[in-house]
């Protein structure tokens, strides 16, 4: 594996880098390398911590059964019985006793005789 390296390198031709360009300078590499310090504590991965992750994640498959006997629609014509439609109508009455009206001078009555006709 070794030997695969050191041919690939070798047939690589070297790269042309103009050092007028670069700026190295020690306070600005100081500064970048604090931002690549990687602290070792936090990529501890602790098994304990893995499996109280994973456990909420787990789907038990007995409440993913669905029973289909519920879904069973009869299909009986429906019985439309007189009492049970006067028990759903009778919420629906309106009252033919006349609308008591206030007038409010924010908004009047418009005078029959300034409507337009078509």
């Amino acid at each position: 594996m070794l030997s695969h390296r050191l041919e690939a390198c070798s047939t690589v031709e070297p790269l042309n880098i103009n050092v007028e360009y670069l700026n190295l300078d020690r306070e600005y590499l100081n500064t970048v390398g604090e931002y690549l310090n990687i602290n070792v504590e936090y990529l501890n991965i602790n098994v304990e911590y893995l499996n109280t992750v994973v456990e909420p994640l787990s789907l038990n498959v007995e409440y993913l059964k669905i029973n289909v006997e519920p879904l069973n629609l009869d299909r009986e014509p429906l019985n439309l019985d007189r009492e049970y439609l006067n028990t759903v109508v009778e919420p629906l009455s309106l009252l033919n006793e006349p609308l008591n009206l206030i007038p409010d001078s924010r908004f009047p009555i418009p005078d029959s005789r300034f409507l337009a006709y078509p």
